[in-house]
């Protein structure tokens, strides 16, 4: 039986908060700690993840390059797929024939970069950009005392347009088939991310343009327009994530394990809630699994 500890170190000062382990704290804050604590199943199966890893390293990888309208960016992701392919050989569960699969994905890969080629070379080559921008802000949170504390926030922005002297463009590269993605949870990422830039460069919150690219969606372009609304309450969801990291409040969100718990969750083997203990003589221990499910 994995050994779970009920509570888990203080994180050191700044506590960090990305994008991902927010929405994952919201779901779940005990699966977010043991994901962060390293007891996260290693990812078995990378295909749902492929085409959009591929597209995204050769469109950074284009980018890069001094004169990248000169260079064909659809070779990029055709060296891009092959590669990642070979490395990531065993750590893909291709659909029905193998040889065929690849294909079909590469064929996504294909017409992604195929149609971001003119977009990015009318609304990005202009000006100045950097892609793959990442980096982390320090902001300084209220404790349940009042004393403010340091949080760092990390963002990852695939491609950051500079239009005027103190006016950016965040831009987000997603590869679904399906706009309806980038209209749900996903929509806030952009506003954590124009928090986090604001306060690295000391830009204001009105001053930023925030989209979501889909290539191969019906919709090239989801222009995403946060209120002040919308800022304040993405602070409050990292207040909240800062609170329960310093009180170490990491309770099971669910008191029973529900569909996503058993099928979706990438630290069930190591959840109090999905425990099942075996004793030496392989029976179940189930004095261990009711110690597990309190969280003891």
């Amino acid at each position: 039986m994995t050994n779970i500890p009920n509570h888990f170190p203080v994180p050191s000062e700044p506590l960090r908060i990305s994008w991902t382990n927010l929405l994952r704290s919201e779901e779940c804050v005990r699966q977010q700690k043991l994901f962060s604590a390293g007891y996260r199943k290693p990812i078995s199966d990378r295909r749902s993840f492929f085409v959009g890893s591929v597209t995204d390293n050769a469109m950074r990888k284009w980018l890069e390059l001094d004169n990248p309208q000169e260079h064909d960016i659809v070779q990029f992701g055709k060296e891009m797929f092959e590669r990642l392919t070979e490395e990531q050989d065993g750590q893909i569960k291709w659909k029905g024939k193998p040889l065929e699969d690849q294909a079909n994905l590469y064929k996504n890969v294909e017409d992604a970069l195929t149609k971001l080629k003119p977009w990015l070379e009318e609304n990005v080559l202009p000006y100045d950009y950097q892609p793959e921008a990442r980096g982390t802000s320090i902001l300084k949170i209220a404790d349940w005392n009042g004393v403010k504390r340091d949080v760092e926030l990390f963002y990852a922005v695939d491609i950051a347009v500079q239009l005027e002297e103190n006016k950016f463009w965040l831009i987000d590269l997603k590869t679904t088939k399906n706009n309806s993605y980038v209209k749900g949870k996903t929509l806030a990422q952009l506003t954590f991310y124009a928090i986090a830039w604001s306060i690295k460069h000391g830009v204001p919150l009105e001053d930023f343009k925030l989209s979501f690219i889909t290539p191969i969606a019906k919709d090239f372009e989801t222009p995403v327009y946060p209120t002040q609304d919308d800022f304040s309450y993405m602070l409050q969801r990292i207040q909240k994530f800062a609170w329960i990291n310093w009180k170490e409040d990491y309770a099971p969100t669910k008191k029973e394990p529900d569909w996503e718990c058993k099928f979706r969750c990438d630290v069930r083997q190591s959840c109090p809630l999905m425990l099942t203990p075996v004793s030496d003589d392989g029976t179940i221990d189930f004095m261990a699994v009711a110690n597990a499910r309190k969280g003891l």
